[in-house]
């Protein structure tokens, strides 16, 4: 929360961003020091703080959700790394309207390999089971290293339900792939339900999640998820920023990184281009490695 301050002369008003709240300040115009023992920022701190308690200024969503923000993009950090960025983060809700479990698994991870190619996607779709589920929607399991996905039998005709509990357990399934997980389980599950906005699942879950009778605020009518009303939507305008605004590195550079995280060494690397260039002399760099990239998903 950024706060306003006179400096020592008494003519210029200085603003101060949050990260430089303590930080040593002279004023850009007359060059004296701000406010030496920093008495004058701590007291003007203590008023914010004091009309945020009586309800008389709104605090900003990213001081808010803090902690969220700070999830959010360690999440972006890793996934967005992407030199061509897809036009729409978002998978539209109706791509998988008409399309079985697995089918609308497959969908989700052929879309999140597109939007977030800094995650270890696997190509793999899980074995599904339905069964009773006494406390859940839905659990992702990994047991002696096979990967299944369990819905709830009585939310199987509940077509909007089942795919916003596979938009989570989905992002289960590529976080646990990516070696990304928290260490207390709530957070876990927290984390993953952030990860669906980032990795363009965020509609299908927000449309699905919630009964549509109920308005109130967090989990009263709430068939699934981590996060309150309020943290959903914070979660998904912050995302669609950042997306918005995301900058844009070298295409080959990122297909290259993807190769080597696939087979482990950058001299396979080497050759598997090498390969390529041998047999495909007239091909671009980017079908090159965009060539070496489809003959490891054959694999």
């Amino acid at each position: 929360m950024a706060i306003e301050i006179v400096c020592r002369s008494g003519k210029h008003r200085l603003r101060l961003r949050e990260d430089k709240f303590w930080s040593r300040t002279n004023c850009p115009k007359c060059r004296t020091q701000a406010d030496f023992f920093r008495l004058k920022r701590l007291i003007v701190k203590l008023k914010l703080l004091w009309s945020v308690r009586k309800g008389q200024l709104e605090i900003p969503d990213e001081i808010r959700f803090a902690n969220l923000r700070w999830r959010i993009d360690r999440l972006i950090s890793d996934a967005w790394q992407t030199g061509e960025k897809i036009p729409n983060l978002i998978l539209p809700t109706s791509t998988t309207h008409q399309l079985s479990v697995e089918e609308t698994i497959r969908a989700y991870l052929a879309h999140i390999e597109q939007v977030a190619p800094g995650f270890s996607v696997p190509i793999r779709v899980p074995r599904v089971e339905r069964t009773h589920l006494a406390d859940e929607s839905g659990q992702f399991v990994v047991k002696d290293g096979w990967v299944s996905i369990t819905l709830s039998e009585e939310l199987i005709a509940q077509t909007k339900t089942v795919r916003a509990v596979l938009a989570h357990e989905v992002c289960h399934y590529v976080l646990n792939n990516s070696g990304i997980r928290e260490d207390e389980t709530e957070n876990n599950e927290k984390l993953t339900d952030l990860c669906m906005f980032v990795c363009g699942l965020g509609e299908i879950f927000i449309e699905g999640y919630k009964d549509e009778i109920v308005h109130k605020e967090y989990r009263v009518g709430h068939r699934l998820g981590y996060l309150s009303d309020a943290e959903y939507q914070f979660a998904r305008r912050y995302v669609k920023k950042k997306w918005q605004t995301a900058p844009q590195s070298d295409v080959l550079d990122q297909m290259r990184k993807k190769i080597t995280a696939r087979v482990g060494d950058s001299a396979i690397t080497d050759r598997l281009l090498m390969d390529q260039r041998r047999r495909f002399p007239s091909r671009s760099e980017k079908e090159l490695y965009q060539g070496v990239l489809d003959g490891l998903d054959k694999r």
